[in-house]
């Protein structure tokens, strides 16, 4: 039998992602759409390229 903490968070998730479709077709229904373009315009700094991780150096 499985964890019922694993069982309730796998529920959550699913409801959260069920929640978020519904929100995107009820702003599809009412036309809050953006095009690729706007999207990527309003969300480029979020969609750079990201930095390589360098370590700090400790000072011997």
């Amino acid at each position: 039998m499985k964890n019922t903490s694993s069982n309730q968070n796998l529920v959550l998730v699913q409801r959260q992602l069920l929640e978020g479709i519904a929100r995107g077709e009820r702003a599809f229904t009412k036309g809050r759409v953006l095009s690729s373009a706007q999207a990527r315009r309003r969300l480029k700094k979020w969609l750079r390229k990201p930095q390589p991780f360098t370590a700090p150096v400790r000072a011997p």
